[in-house]
């Protein structure tokens, strides 16, 4: 999957992070329950592979005195990124 290392590479180079880092956990659905399952399994969709991504690093420091702590995290649906979210320390 070098493509989602290069989009969060990216994202990182955007937020101007310096030295990123990058952990990835895979989400794991909880199992229905089996008579919701034997009911509703010509309605319901098959679940989603999904996993979160977090990079974290430092901002610039010739921004503001004291290092700057950023966060991205990325939703990844299906091998898609389809969320991220951009946190900034004071």
């Amino acid at each position: 999957m070098e493509w989602l290392s290069a989009t969060l590479l990216s994202l990182a180079k955007e937020a101007q992070i310096d030295k990123p880092e990058v952990l990835s956990y895979d989400i794991d659905q909880p199992s229905s329950a089996l008579a919701a399952v034997t009911v509703h399994s010509l309605f319901m969709a098959t679940p989603s592979k999904e996993r979160i991504h977090l990079v974290m690093g430092r901002g610039r420091t010739d921004r503001a005195p004291m290092p700057q702590i950023i966060a991205i995290v990325a939703k990844e649906e299906n091998g898609q990124i389809v969320n991220y979210r951009t946190a900034y320390s004071r």
